[in-house]
């Protein structure tokens, strides 16, 4: 990923991370937030896409959950 992309990702990613640790109710959304990872990974799978995709993802989608 060129150095622009980083720099978006890891905007969008503490833009998130605030959202959430502001939340009122912290366990509701970390609850939701799993979710939403375990039916992304789901369909990455059901499409091929390779283990690299998907364990980045999950990477960074845990670092945004509470």
């Amino acid at each position: 990923m060129e150095n622009g992309g980083i720099g978006v990702t890891l905007a969008i990613q503490d833009a998130i991370r605030a959202l959430v640790k502001t939340h009122p109710n912290m366990d509701a959304i970390a609850r939701q937030m799993l979710r939403e990872r375990e039916e992304t990974i789901a369909l990455l799978l059901g499409k091929g896409h390779p283990d690299s995709i998907i364990e980045a993802y999950r990477d960074t989608m845990d670092s945004m959950r509470p």
